[in-house]
Parts: structure tokens; sequence; C-alpha cells
């Protein structure tokens, strides 16, 4: 017998509750979070490898 880990439990329950309406919204608006967090991490790695000029020009 597999045992769910508590994630998986946590989502039935929130499927149980029909609260999925109001999960789904909040997955997506992590996904943005973290994908704009990645993007400013890029962004200044960049900024620190290439001169600040060129950088902020690309940006604008």
């Amino acid at each position: 017998v597999l045992t769910p880990t508590p994630m998986i439990l946590q989502l039935v329950r929130i499927v149980r509750n029909r609260d999925l309406v109001d999960y789904i919204p909040q997955l997506v608006q992590n996904v943005k979070k973290l994908f704009n967090e990645i993007k400013n991490d890029l962004s200044v790695m960049s900024a620190k490898t290439f001169s600040m000029p060129v950088v902020s020009e690309s940006l604008m």
C-alpha cells in the first residue's frame, strides 16, 4: 500500500472541500512570484558580469 505524501493528502482535502477554485489562483501567483525572483536574480548577475550602462540600456 502506497502512503500518500502530506502534500497529496492536502490536495485531496482541498479538492474535497471544493476550495480548488480558490487554490489555483494562489498557486499561479506563487509560480509567477518565483519566476520574477529568478528573473531578478539573473538580471542582478548579468549586471555584475557586464558593465552597468549596457545592462541599463538593454532593460529600458
